[in-house]
């Protein structure tokens, strides 16, 4: 089942393309939670509701494993990375390897928590200079989580100014809209010979590459020069892995460059939404604010910093963060799937080859499953006692803002965490009006 379309096109014009996941959620009241569409020539599932979802993405997730090729992603990965392609023994060894020096576990948060705390001064200093007025924190925010993504990934502390800095914020910007759904980019997926008639988009793309991998060499050239840049960053630190683990074979510098660049989009835009969309969220929920506040001026000394062992202190906060990360849904319908075999989905026949996608937001916001969900509230994610639910609690696993199973974000805690230090302590030093 699904809404017919037209010849050619599909259901393409009946998207919404701002807010394609509120045309797919208002699809499956009719037409249930798993029905099938067609993006031109191609068709395409859409699944909402926990029980489809949770088939794809975990009980059945190895089948539903594979990403869905199109030109222009194609073309903005060079064929290689670990988040855009279908699993392999290369996939498989470049995403060990970047999670592994990401070190989201043991010293490695450590690490991250020093990061965040120089990133949270200079963003707690720009809040502060407004002196009460009016202020669109959004590009502090973003200037925030971008120096720390990129002394984290290159080692390298860059402010706005730098040049450096204004080359990696070209990069991004040009990819994002390259890459945005809808119109003209949709066209050019379909019509890959679009791009010999200087079409926009393909130019933007091209631009976004061809920087990025200048940008890429030139770090390798100054790392390779200067042993003091050595093992400073993520990068590298998967070079150095690379060369004395013998792994030349199955990854080059290349490989490295797609990866780690992935993990400065993903790392920068997701928390910059995510602060943007708290502050917006409190100024209409000042109690909420309030309590949050009151958790952590009665919890930690004023003369201390908020680490991450405090989390455990911070119940209400934690939850704050949780629920913010389902009332938000930055990541509506986050990246699509591909059936790598045939297979069912809730008794469905699927075929191998087959895109799947699934719609988080409808599941964040599912009037069946939660109570007002329109309504922003932390205590769905504690118990009677005030403590943080657990991970096996309905509420938590209704909660996939990172996705789930063997395609999981590996980035995961680490967003949990920068959240929690940045939201505690702009909270702690400001009230938001």
């Amino acid at each position: 089942p699904g809404p017919k379309g037209l010849p050619l096109i599909g259901n393409l014009h009946q998207i919404d393309a701002c807010k394609p996941h509120q045309t797919f959620t208002d699809w499956a009241k009719i037409h249930g939670s798993v029905y099938q569409l067609r993006f031109g020539f191609t068709p395409v599932i859409i699944a909402s509701g926990y029980n489809s979802i949770h088939e794809i993405l975990v009980a059945n997730g190895s089948d539903f494993s594979g990403r869905p090729s199109s030109f222009r992603m194609s073309y903005q990965q060079q064929h290689t990375g670990f988040a855009f392609l279908d699993p392999s023994p290369k996939g498989h060894c470049l995403r060990k390897l970047t999670f592994r020096h990401l070190k989201t576990v043991g010293d490695g948060m450590v690490r991250v928590e020093r990061l965040a705390a120089v990133a949270n001064r200079s963003l707690l200093h720009k809040l502060a200079a407004s002196d009460g007025a009016a202020v669109d924190p959004k590009d502090y925010f973003y200037q925030a989580t971008m120096s720390m993504m990129l002394m984290l990934i290159f080692g390298k502390h860059l402010e706005e100014g730098d040049s450096e800095f204004q080359q990696l914020r070209d990069i991004e910007d040009s990819q994002n809209l390259g890459l945005s759904p809808g119109g003209a980019g949709e066209l050019l997926d379909i019509f890959p010979w679009l791009r010999h008639f200087n079409n926009k988009t393909f130019k933007l793309l091209k631009h976004a590459v061809s920087i990025r991998h200048a940008f890429f060499q030139d770090y390798l050239r100054k790392m390779n020069e200067s042993s003091d840049s050595y093992g400073k960053g993520i990068v590298d630190q998967m070079i150095r892995s690379i060369r004395e683990e013998d792994l030349e074979e199955q990854l080059d510098d290349l490989d490295v460059e797609v990866a780690v660049f992935n993990l400065q989009v993903a790392g920068s835009v997701s928390t910059t939404l995510h602060l943007y969309c708290f502050c917006n969220i409190m100024l209409h929920n000042k109690e909420i604010m309030r309590r949050m506040q009151h958790e952590i001026d009665t919890t930690i000394d004023e003369n201390e910093p908020i680490r991450l062992n405090d989390k455990t202190r911070l119940p209400y906060s934690r939850a704050c963060i949780l629920e913010l990360f389902r009332y938000a849904s930055t990541g509506p319908l986050s990246i699509p799937h591909k059936t790598i075999r045939d297979t069912t989905l809730q008794g469905h026949f699927v075929a191998k080859d087959t895109i799947v996608m699934t719609n988080l937001w409808q599941l964040h916001h599912d009037e069946d499953f939660w109570e007002k969900p329109w309504e922003f509230n932390p205590e769905r994610f504690l118990d009677d006692h005030g403590e943080l639910v657990l991970p096996d609690h309905p509420n938590r696993k209704h909660l996939l803002p990172f996705s789930a199973g063997p395609r999981v974000c590996m980035g995961e805690y680490f967003a949990h965490s920068r959240l929690f230090l940045w939201l505690t302590a702009m909270l702690r030093r400001f009230d938001l009006e």
